[in-house]
């Protein structure tokens, strides 16, 4: 696996070799590396949110549809054990 910094995307973007990227940078630079990447054609994983605004999050997932490339967005520790045990104390009351 190979990491690249936001200024080096073109180099995984043009790679053939690569299907899908992850973008798991600050949300100001969502935007436009989840548009290059999908006209890239290139699936794209991005950690939420989308876009800092509801205008850009509906441009991507229209440019995603255009591309007939998959765009999912999540939050990527949710299911992080760590964070699993302790939604679970909270749950039952073992933390306030």
């Amino acid at each position: 696996m190979t990491f690249y910094k936001p200024e080096d995307a073109n180099k995984v973007f043009m790679d053939k070799n690569v299907d899908g990227v992850i973008i798991a940078t600050p949300t100001f630079t969502h935007t436009e590396l989840i548009k290059d990447a999908l006209k890239a054609g290139k699936a794209v994983f991005s950690e939420k949110p989308i876009a800092e605004n509801v205008e850009d999050t509906i441009e991507c997932y229209n440019v995603a549809d255009a591309m007939e490339r998959p765009l999912l967005c999540a939050f990527n520790r949710r299911f992080d054990p760590t964070f699993k045990n302790i939604f679970g104390r909270v749950r039952e009351g073992k933390i306030y």
